[in-house]
């Protein structure tokens, strides 16, 4: 299917057309490559979104626990306080 060149253009044209079909066929694996990569990437990423997530979810946990302990901590030193001053007066 190639043009009608002289012998010698023609012999280019073919060293270019196989050239060109190498190179290509090589870039094509390149971006093959790039992909499985980059999928690769993309897994670990949310493999560790995922682990950020559940750090976060138990310090959220964490933090209420220590509200809950705080307000009780606080309630329990009121009541102690007014106990002590009904009995001191």
């Amino acid at each position: 299917m190639s043009p009608e060149l002289p012998d010698f253009l023609r012999a280019e044209y073919e060293q270019f057309i196989k050239v060109y079909e190498v190179r290509h066929t090589e870039l094509r694996l390149e971006m093959k490559e790039l992909e499985t990569d980059i999928k690769a990437d993309i897994s670990s990423m949310s493999i560790k979104i995922d682990r950020m997530s559940l750090e976060m979810a138990h310090r959220g946990l964490d933090a209420w626990k220590l509200v809950g302990t705080s307000a009780v901590s606080l309630i329990g030193g009121y009541v102690l306080a007014v106990l002590q001053h009904a009995l001191i007066h």
